[in-house]
């Protein structure tokens, strides 16, 4: 299917086949499930990818990481790559209490904010096609 054609809230409210909370995958899974506000269709879980994987090409929606190998197929299931700001990664910064922020690292949090910002907006859009022409 091509990029950008199924809004991301279409494919999270279908049955889904997951892996087991806890994984990688899932914790991106249910960060978009939050994000979007969407309650989840469970049809089933497993802690094994390649179980999940066979399932979702059988019955249900999938979410798997690049590196598990699919092959396409043109008439038993679509593949749908999603963009890669779509990963939910957390990052922190962390500096002793009884010290004061220069402004250099003052500024070097700002920027990161401000990336954070735009990325969001860029997933946003995506999904809502607003960054698509029609």
């Amino acid at each position: 299917m091509k990029e950008g054609t199924i809004k991301i809230q279409h494919l999270l409210s279908e049955p889904l086949v997951l892996t087991s909370r806890g994984s990688a995958i899932r914790r991106q899974v249910d960060y978009l499930l939050l994000k979007y506000k969407i309650q989840p269709t469970i049809a089933l879980e497993s802690s094994d990818i390649f179980t999940v994987v066979e399932l979702a090409k059988k019955m249900a929606i999938t979410f798997v990481p690049k590196s598990v190998r699919v092959l396409p197929s043109s008439s038993d299931y679509n593949l749908c790559l999603l963009p890669e700001e779509l990963i939910s990664l957390d990052y922190f910064i962390s500096h002793a209490t009884n010290r004061t922020l220069s402004s250099v690292e003052e500024e070097l949090i700002d920027l990161f904010l401000k990336s954070l910002s735009q990325s969001d907006q860029k997933i946003t859009n995506y999904f809502t096609g607003s960054d698509h022409k029609r």
